[in-house]
């Protein structure tokens, strides 16, 4: 069995004024393999800001709800499965979201700062997070029938759709998948009943020492995504499933977030999203646990949102880079 990487190519030419001359530009347009979803990728520039100015954003003024003197106050407290009614370890607090978009809806403050630089943040910081999460997904599983779609999200700086600053990591868990999750579900499920292996698995086997292939941690193998779903899109791929993950295999998922974060501060980003794919609850076999990370257009005073029509209407992925340029970009941080 051997998995497609499909790529087509159109050209746009038009009559540069600003340069005096006629210019043409290749659009790559790419199919994800596994759910055939599809990506353009057009090598310009992006328009983000090269210093931005964020002092005055993330300096912590007025009332923060995650900082340590408030958090305690005001987080809420779960009344179905804690006792205790949070998770704690370390830095990470897991309590409920306020504004929930599953049964089981979940907020994780990961760090005491209010802010942190994308090369400040730490493999303990998502270790602490990722061991109460992973106890409260075993519990939720218990106690709810229903309970099948799991994932961890994170949106950092306002530019990646966060509202808060402070360091926080998402949950949802449902009966319900997520459109993109359900996509990803149905497809991979198909695919192990055909040829009777993970995609996953093979997708592994096929990025060994490729354009794509950025390194490994351990039981996590860090690849650029064939068709990027936004700037620098990295994914990371274990065999084993997130519920029955050890400490030191929170470390390998931890430190590959780490590195890519430095990568991302390295090349002038300051913003970020991730997405966290747990197989389904009530049957896992022939997947994987998934992570993509996306680089986001950066926090500045007045900072561009890179999330527009082809993205949010059109559910359309773009990058200004092809995905082997990142992962050479991204190798010397593994």
């Amino acid at each position: 069995m051997s998995i497609e990487f499909r790529i087509e190519r159109e050209r746009s030419r038009f009559f540069n004024l600003v340069e005096g001359r006629e210019e043409e530009l290749e659009i790559e347009i790419r199919f994800d393999p596994l759910t055939k979803k599809t990506s353009r990728i057009v090598k310009k520039p992006l328009p983000i800001s090269q210093d931005p100015d964020i002092l005055e954003e993330v300096e912590k003024k007025g009332f923060c709800p995650f900082c340590p003197e408030n958090i305690y106050k005001v987080a809420t407290k779960d009344t179905r499965i804690l006792s205790e009614g949070r998770l704690e370890k370390g830095e990470a607090i897991l309590f409920p979201n306020i504004s929930p978009y599953s049964s089981h809806s979940l907020v994780v403050r990961i760090t005491n700062p209010h802010y942190l630089s994308l090369d400040e943040f730490t493999p303990k910081h998502f270790i602490d997070a990722f061991e109460v999460i992973q106890d409260y997904i075993s519990m939720a599983k218990r106690v709810d029938e229903k309970a099948n779609y799991a994932s961890i999200n994170m949106n950092y700086l306002k530019s990646a759709g966060s509202s808060i600053v402070h360091p926080h990591i998402q949950v949802m868990i449902s009966g319900i998948p997520t459109d993109y999750h359900r996509r990803v579900f149905e497809a991979g499920k198909k695919f192990y009943q055909e040829y009777g292996r993970s995609y996953w698995e093979i997708l592994v086997e096929q990025e060994q020492n490729g354009p794509r292939l950025i390194g490994r941690t351990d039981i996590f193998t860090w690849i650029t995504a064939f068709a990027p779903r936004g700037f620098d899109h990295v994914t990371g791929i274990s065999p084993k499933n997130f519920i029955d993950f050890s400490k030191g295999e929170f470390l390998n998922l931890s430190e590959g977030i780490t590195r890519v974060l430095r990568a991302y501060k390295e090349s002038g980003y300051n913003s970020f999203n991730f997405a966290i794919l747990i197989p389904p609850l009530k049957e896992p076999q022939g997947f994987a646990t998934i992570i993509d990370i996306v680089a986001r257009s950066n926090l500045d005073k007045y900072y561009w949102n890179d999330c527009f029509f082809l993205t949010k209407l059109h559910d359309e992925g773009y990058a200004s880079s092809t995905p082997e340029e990142v992962a050479k970009k991204l190798e010397r941080y593994f």
